[in-house]
């Protein structure tokens, strides 16, 4: 069901996770979202385009955080997506791009995705998914990504981390 999907794609955002079980499902039926949790100005906007191939819709997704009381000027964060797809039945797939910057005071490096290395970064994550059985699906996510505030001496090269999974459902 859509609630399940949606909960599944904010696993990696514990503020998008707590929305969930504040507001439910209208909060995310496509439009703004803002509140001010504790500390943090969460800003979030989703919307579902029809593309007029059924199964095959564009999402896009626009998140913003500023952390009110950071003990430095390093307080906000970004995060945007674009997906086309859905990925349900025996063939289908999706394509998808994300883009992110989140600072080092932004959020709680504990609630990150765990794939994405805390905050400090800026992120680019191309992915591919394809469903090639009822219960198996085959994914594939490139994250690539650089610290935004570093030690002269740190390395600040991008970093390159393929993600290969094959996902079975019971």
């Amino acid at each position: 069901d859509g609630r399940s999907d949606r909960s599944a794609e904010c696993a990696r955002d514990e503020l998008c996770a707590q929305a969930d079980a504040e507001h439910g499902d209208a909060a995310f039926a496509g439009g703004r979202q803002e509140r001010l949790v504790e500390s943090e100005l969460v800003a979030g906007y989703e919307v579902e385009l029809d593309t007029g191939r059924d199964g095959y819709p564009v999402r896009l997704l626009a998140d913003f955080v500023r952390n009110t009381k950071a003990a430095s000027d390093f307080d906000t964060g970004m995060w945007f997506e674009v997906e086309y797809g859905g990925s349900r039945a025996v063939g289908s797939y999706t394509l998808g791009y994300t883009y992110g910057r989140i600072e080092q005071d932004a959020v709680l490096s504990p609630f990150m995705f765990s794939d994405i290395p805390g905050t400090n970064l800026q992120l680019h994550m191309p992915n591919f998914t394809y469903v090639v059985a009822p219960n198996l699906t085959f994914d594939l996510t490139l994250h690539i990504t650089k610290r935004l505030d570093a030690d002269p001496s740190a390395n600040r090269n991008w970093l390159s981390r393929p993600h290969v999974a094959a996902i079975v459902r019971f």
